[in-house]
């Protein structure tokens, strides 16, 4: 096995300026859902946010495997206003704001301070560290893949988390508000360097010391990380995921603060789960950690022994950029090719209304690659309007229109004109809302802004109507709108570890 011990050689006050929120509304009329402002050395940053995808799917567990109450935050991804390159991923929970913003290639974190304050500063800064490896191979791949300068998201790994008692404890009660926060960051992160994005399927949390398996006293992490296994492997509820990753308080006899398989994902032995113990730089922990699952080495054990600033390197600090290696793109890509790992196509609906009587819908396939195999289209209908006819693949109620698409090619689309037939019940109101929403079936849409939208028909003068449908392919088609809140993951925090070889990471 082989796992790398990172201890800190320097330590120094991280450069940090306070900043103080402004302003925190919803957005009634906006491509994004809600808006955060902060002022910060005088100046206005403001990140425009949408729900995060990270959570969107999420169960959450007790110890005993009862479902329970999430928890009290709120995920968020989004940008910077105005600036189209940046990223943003925020987390809100009941008394602390975290996350990540990416403006112009570099990466600043979001904590709270006390007395409502908040700072922001890069993401690592004045520290380093140190590593020392042991090495034993269990299975390693060492096909040399291309990479791509671009990196759209195509991939989803879904995954799981556990948080134990004594994290649970070391957060006052807000250890799985911390985990998620660095999530949601960590998929920030992964959705800009591999194009990968992650979604949480279940996380289970464990709030009695009693009943909690990982209250071992202290024991070399390595143990933590091998009785993990066990745990992980005889776990109904963590079934069909990608990796398991556990947020522990549990103290250990040494100096790791992080371990995890290396090259396991999508393994089903129980190979596949990582470590992560409260440390002060926990994104970039967990964003190394959960990257040695998924293949990566540390650089200077690779043809990149020359990248000291990059996030694999065995030390961290001021220098590091805070970007990935070429050797753990590479290492990464050919892990994104497994099965378990869910394709990510972008799918986008658009609807609009000329006039009164004709509905133009278009579902179109973003994707440069792959081809979307199967989708549904929904469009509700305002009360007193019907289509009288409809394609083959559509069926249709008083209130509703649901249409099956099939296979949409790499940056194709898929148009829908319908005519509409309305009736004058008595008091309708002069305009009334129609929307469409369409769902992608077989793959993950990780946009999810763009998978619905509405259009307004005005009927202060209507005439009734016939229905007519046509498209631009001489089939049956399905139709779409476009607009809506969407989902973009942020980086977050990340665990910091690797072992089958596995990889321990000291402080």
């Amino acid at each position: 096995m082989m796992f790398a011990m990172i201890s800190p050689l320097l330590s120094q006050p991280a450069f940090s300026a306070p900043a103080t929120i402004t302003a925190h509304q919803m957005l009634g009329s906006s491509n994004f859902e809600r808006l955060l402002q902060f002022k910060i050395n005088g100046q206005l940053l403001t990140l425009l946010l949408d729900p995060s995808y990270v959570t969107a799917d999420m169960t959450t567990l007790g110890g005993q495997g009862e479902q329970i109450d999430g928890p009290d935050i709120k995920t968020f991804t989004g940008q910077v206003k105005g600036e189209e390159d940046s990223w943003v991923r925020i987390t809100l929970g009941q008394s602390a704001v975290r996350g990540i913003i990416s403006r112009n290639g570099r990466r600043f974190e979001v904590t709270t301070r006390t007395g409502g304050q908040f700072d922001i500063k890069p993401l690592a800064h004045n520290v380093s560290h140190s590593t020392h490896d042991l090495t034993r191979r269990i299975e390693t791949r060492r096909q040399v893949l291309s990479l791509n300068s671009a990196k759209p998201v195509t991939r989803v790994a879904k995954i799981a988390i556990v948080v134990d008692s004594q994290y649970n404890d070391k957060f006052n009660g807000a250890g799985v508000e911390k985990a998620l926060s660095i999530i949601n960051a960590v998929d920030g992160i992964y959705r800009e360097e591999f194009g990968l994005a992650l979604d949480v399927q279940t996380i289970i949390s464990f709030d009695d010391r009693q009943s909690d398996p990982f209250v071992y006293g202290s024991v070399p992490i390595e143990t933590m990380l091998r009785n993990f296994r066990q745990y992980r492997m005889h776990n109904n509820n963590l079934q069909d995921v990608s990796l398991v990753h556990l947020f522990t308080g549990n103290k250990n006899t040494d100096e790791p603060v992080g371990l995890a398989w290396i090259d396991t994902a999508c393994r089903t032995d129980g190979y596949d789960v990582g470590i992560s113990t409260p440390y002060r730089h926990d994104i970039l922990l967990a964003a190394h950690e959960i990257a040695h699952n998924l293949g990566a080495h540390h650089d200077s054990d690779t043809a990149c022994a020359a990248d000291s600033d990059k996030v694999m390197w065995p030390y961290i600090s001021s220098q590091t950029s805070q970007k990935f290696s070429s050797c753990t793109h590479q290492a990464v890509r050919l892990s994104l090719e497994s099965s378990c790992h869910v394709p990510a196509i972008d799918l986008q609906i658009t609807l609009s209304a000329a006039d009164n009587n004709t509905l133009d819908a278009v579902v179109k396939n973003n994707d440069s690659v792959q081809a979307s195999l199967s989708a549904v289209v929904s469009i509700d209908l305002p009360e007193g309007t019907i289509a009288a006819a409809l394609p083959g693949n559509c069926r249709t109620t008083q209130e509703n229109i649901e249409c099956q698409i099939g296979t949409l090619q790499p940056n194709t689309e898929d148009h829908i004109v319908i005519d509409l037939q309305h009736s004058e019940p008595v008091n309708q109101p002069e305009s009334q809302v129609l929307r469409a929403e369409v769902v992608l079936q077989g793959a993950i849409d990780v946009r999810s802004e763009n998978n619905s939208a509405t259009a307004t028909l005005s009927f202060g003068k209507l005439a009734p109507t016939t229905v007519a449908i046509a498209n631009d392919h001489n089939t049956d088609s399905v139709s779409g709108g476009n607009s809506g809140a969407g989902v973009i993951s942020l980086p977050g925090v990340f665990l910091l570890a690797a072992l089958l070889p596995f990889v321990s990471t000291r402080v």
